[in-house]
């Protein structure tokens, strides 16, 4: 078998194994994921970071850059889009402990490795073991920021409108070349960049890019359409002992808390626990956030004059005219009573002010039908908030937001308050 085939098998092998992993955490977390890529991070630092392997058409290349090092880049940005920050960013700290504690072991290790009784069962040389404090806090440094550059790049190059697998391609391709050349730079100086060597590292790096890519995206797309059937048939079997699991029913109870159940928006416990990061990633990215505060005029009278049923109504009637005019990553929540809040990730304070004018004057032309086939017309107040101006935590936005929110109703009701 040749070269590239052997290599591209283990490349295939190594996502596969991960990916297995991945499928066990509705039932068992992120453990088995935790521990398969743990495993391959001593895979990496033992056997792969020693082994070169001389590919047609481009040179020799090392294993662990080209083969461990884009398995872990792609498997973090799977795990971001398919699970979210907080699950990605728990993964990549994850490795780079690793590899932290692999590095502080590794001259123990070496020196057990030296003794006239050890045995070894592969062909180790100790002393690359013992690399420089100096090339180990590079090599840990570089891999932290290449993680977490690869989950800020993939959601850019989407917001993009790329594509999935695109962005997917040039986050890996961007990273593995922006990791390689610092590596060099950083660890071994400006000549280490003299020597062309550079050049067949990244191309091995792009080369594996281009496979990992597309076994990421065909392994997203298989996810989706395998949730699309199972959500549109009745459990069997394997299935039902699945859904009957204790941590499925975890995962739904856990869901279930984090939705109004009246309005089917996002509620305040979601609020707390998902908007500071999504706010935090915004603010990695240098992009503004904007939070828009509504507030339903005149609702009491509305429940007053027509009955609380018909006020439940009114809210589920707002919830669905919110939603039709925010984009995918927008979220609506269910603020309380008759208030709603917007999340607008990576949004401005003009296009914050645009999407709440469009939100407004829908929810004023888009009369209510109550049962008895009248109409009511819902009317409301909606403050602006947007990140850093207005502050940089959920807590200065959402007073910011507030205090305009009652500088409308003030005003008249019935209108936007942004940023001056």
């Amino acid at each position: 078998m040749s070269a590239w085939l052997l290599l591209l098998t283990l490349v295939s092998g190594q996502f596969l194994l991960a990916m297995g992993a991945l499928s066990l955490r509705r039932t068992l977390g992120l453990a088995p994921l935790m521990l398969v890529m743990g495993a391959l991070e001593g895979l990496k630092t033992y056997v792969l970071t020693g082994t070169q392997v001389e590919l047609a058409g481009i040179g020799t290349v090392r294993l662990g850059s080209v083969v461990s090092y884009m398995n872990a880049l792609t498997v973090v940005q799977v795990l971001y889009l398919r699970s979210g920050l907080g699950a990605a960013r728990q993964l990549a700290w994850t490795l780079v402990c690793v590899a932290v504690a692999l590095a502080l072991l590794n001259p123990l290790i070496a020196a057990l490795m030296r003794l006239p009784e050890a045995r070894l069962p592969l062909p180790i040389d100790p002393s690359q073991l013992i690399a420089s404090g100096r090339i180990e806090a590079v090599g840990n440094l570089l891999l932290l920021g290449g993680l977490l550059a690869g989950v800020v790049l993939v959601n850019a190059f989407q917001r993009a409108q790329l594509g999935r697998w695109l962005s997917l391609l040039f986050t890996l391709l961007v990273v593995a070349s922006v990791d390689t050349l610092l590596f060099l730079l950083l660890a071994f100086g400006p000549e280490a960049l003299q020597d062309g060597q550079w050049l067949t590292a990244i191309a091995g790096k792009a080369s594996v890019a281009l496979w990992l890519a597309t076994l990421a995206y065909s392994y997203l797309r298989l996810g989706q359409t395998g949730a699309d059937s199972r959500a549109s048939r009745r459990p069997r079997g394997a299935e039902l002992l699945a859904a009957l699991s204790f941590r499925g029913r975890l995962a739904d109870m856990e869901q279930q808390l984090q939705t109004d159940p009246l309005t089917g928006a996002f509620n305040r416990r979601y609020l707390e626990q998902t908007a500071p990061e999504l706010l935090h990633l915004d603010q990695l990215r240098g992009l503004p956030t904007a939070l828009v505060l509504l507030d339903l005029d005149h609702f009491k009278r509305i429940n007053d004059e027509n009955g609380h049923l018909v006020g439940d109504q009114a809210l589920r009637h707002t919830a669905e005219v919110v939603r039709a005019r925010l984009r995918r990553n927008d979220v609506v929540l269910r603020y309380g009573g008759e208030e709603f809040l917007l999340l607008l990730p990576c949004t401005g304070a003009r296009e914050a002010e645009r999407t709440a004018q469009q939100v407004l004057q829908s929810l004023q032309h888009e009369a209510l039908t109550l049962p008895n086939g009248q109409t009511l017309r819902l009317d409301a107040t909606l403050g602006v908030a947007v990140s850093p101006e207005d502050g940089h935590t959920l807590a200065a936005l959402l007073e910011r937001a507030d205090a305009r929110l009652y500088e409308g109703k003030r005003a008249g009701r019935g209108r936007v308050v942004s940023p001056p």
